[in-house]
């Protein structure tokens, strides 16, 4: 029986975390990133589901969709009088709560996410992936470098620094790259006064050591309870060291080629079978939903290729699951990347749609703010 579900873009999500507040106001590129990717879920959903968007914005989303030819969800800009079986934003806060209230979605259907905020919270702190990376040593995993420490200090960065050279320092909850910064002796000085501010407003930073950096890729799963299912593999790259770039979209055996080019495919599956039975453990019973693990291959000191199995844990849907869903949509095989327009770029947007016929194509509804593209292998 299908499940209609209501879905929702929330990009912002991971700054709601920060703030833990029932409402608040976005930063700009954030905001701009929600409304320029209001039709992003698109590539998630089913026939059958609904995808939330701004009321402006309704029409053109609804010929955008129409415009695909692919058979998919029905954009709405209220969710009074619907059926909704469940619910699926990009992310879970007290402001996700709050975005659905004012659309009208039953206060029956989000009563048990209410009730698990706080739990949902504390495990969307970046000490999470911590906590993994230490159940997976303990599973048998090799991490192959020192594992990251959460500080409440700057003396505390700074010993841990002094062992092991540059770090990357993170915010406990931040947004796709935003809140994670390098420090080395050069930038100590500012990344300590950087730091300081993420303390008092959030209690701690994690600090980690950098490593020599080869390849980006990640594992998606889905947990419902005590029980986890694969979802995917995902390959991507970054614009910066921190900041998106863009993800392959590709079948999971490609994928796995892809990041089989730098180390046995072997230990990846291995990796995988051992994280479908740690991950119930560390989340618990209470979080139901997308997860998706951020890894990394790099090369240790000794020259050898070696695995991160735990960058990040983001307990929310990633661009990753977008990529398998635009897979899953099209068949086709290519590269989804997204970038902030440039002001020249912004002021030449017309109101015309693009098709997925051709070899690219926009993955949303054309807009002044966003590129989010897909263009195929030839």
């Amino acid at each position: 029986m299908q499940m209609n579900r209501l879905f929702l873009f929330n990009p912002e999500n991971d700054i709601a975390l920060a703030r833990d507040a029932q409402r608040f106001t976005p930063p700009r590129q954030a905001a701009l990133l929600h409304r320029a990717g209001c039709a992003l879920p698109f590539w998630l959903a089913d026939p059958g589901d609904y995808i939330l968007v701004p009321e402006d914005s309704l029409e053109d989303v609804s010929i955008w969709m129409e415009s695909m030819e692919l058979k998919g969800a029905t954009a709405v800009s209220s969710a009074k009088e619907l059926d909704i079986a469940g619910l699926a934003p990009w992310g879970w806060s007290r402001d996700t709560v709050s975005q659905f209230l004012k659309a009208g979605v039953d206060t029956r259907l989000l009563a048990p996410i209410c009730d698990i905020m706080p739990r949902h919270r504390a495990l969307s702190h970046r000490r999470t992936a911590l906590a993994l990376l230490e159940a997976l040593r303990l599973n048998g995993v090799e991490i192959g470098y020192p594992l990251p420490i959460e500080a409440c200090c700057g003396e505390e960065i700074m010993e841990y620094a002094s062992r092991n050279g540059k770090v990357f320092i993170k915010s406990p909850w931040s947004s796709s790259g935003r809140g994670v910064f390098p420090a080395d002796d050069r930038t100590m000085t500012s990344a300590l006064v950087r730091s300081a501010g993420i303390i008092a407003s959030q209690g701690s930073v994690m600090v980690e050591k950098a490593l020599d950096k080869v390849a980006d890729f990640a594992m998606l799963f889905t947990v419902v309870g005590a029980y986890a299912q694969f979802a995917g593999y995902s390959f991507f790259r970054n614009s910066t060291d921190t900041n998106y770039g863009g993800n392959f979209v590709a079948s999971d055996a490609d994928i796995l080629r892809e990041v089989g080019m730098h180390i046995e495919e072997s230990r990846i599956e291995q990796l995988k079978d051992t994280l479908l039975n740690v991950l119930p453990d560390i989340l618990g019973k209470e979080y139901t939903g997308p997860v998706g693990i951020d890894m990394m291959v790099f090369r240790g000191e000794d020259g050898q290729l070696r695995i991160n199995p735990c960058v990040e844990i983001n307990l929310r849907y990633t661009m990753g699951f977008v990529a398998r869903g635009i897979y899953r949509h099209s068949g086709r095989t290519g590269w989804m990347t997204m970038r902030p327009k440039t002001a020249l770029e912004s002021r030449a947007v017309s109101g015309s749609t693009e098709t997925g016929e051709g070899p690219t194509f926009s993955l949303v509804p054309p807009n002044p703010w966003f590129d989010i593209i897909f263009s195929a292998q030839v």
